[in-house]
């Protein structure tokens, strides 16, 4: 609420989750990060692991060699262990010469924040003439409105030309 919004977007390039989300972050944030991510039924554990910035460790080589440190504790623990173990005897087991802090766990939901009204808004945003120049494109091809596709929750929506025209005024 207090910062500029913005998106990033890389592509999807890598073949498993962890590696796009190392991809991503190597992207965006510009520093080293590490993902391990393991699932087994319904139970989910995964890690994150981020070299600290400049301002925090000015000292680039012991940043490194600190982020290899780490990354080679993480490494060392089976799937097996981070599904079954608490968490707390987990990071013991891992990291017991380091200080370690453990957060509340919060459940995790999926949620997505689309709406209609969101949507229409996507559409007035591209402004009058590039809205005008879809329509014109979706008539042609016989379409009797133009859609919106949320890639987050797939929800589809749907708005007549008149809606459209409407919203433009």
């Amino acid at each position: 609420r207090q910062g500029e919004r913005y998106q990033s977007i890389v592509p999807i390039e890598q073949a498993t989750l962890a590696g796009c989300l190392e991809d991503y972050f190597a992207r965006s944030e510009q520093l080293p990060s590490w993902f391990v991510l393991c699932a087994q039924r319904d139970t989910a554990v995964g890690v994150a692991l981020h070299a600290l910035p400049a301002q925090r460790q000015p000292d680039k080589k012991q940043s490194l060699e600190d982020f290899a440190r780490l990354q080679a504790l993480l490494h060392s623990a089976t799937d097996v262990e981070a599904l079954e173990l608490p968490a707390e005897d987990l990071l013991t087991r891992l990291f017991h010469q380091e200080q370690c802090r453990l957060f509340e766990p919060q459940a995790v939901e999926f949620g997505c924040v689309c709406s209609a009204e969101k949507s229409l808004a996507a559409i007035q945003s591209l402004g009058r003439e590039d809205v005008d120049h879809l329509i014109a494109e979706q008539r042609k091809l016989g379409n009797n409105g133009l859609v919106v596709d949320c890639h987050f929750c797939f929800q589809r929506y749907q708005f007549d030309y008149e809606d459209v025209e409407s919203a433009l005024r």
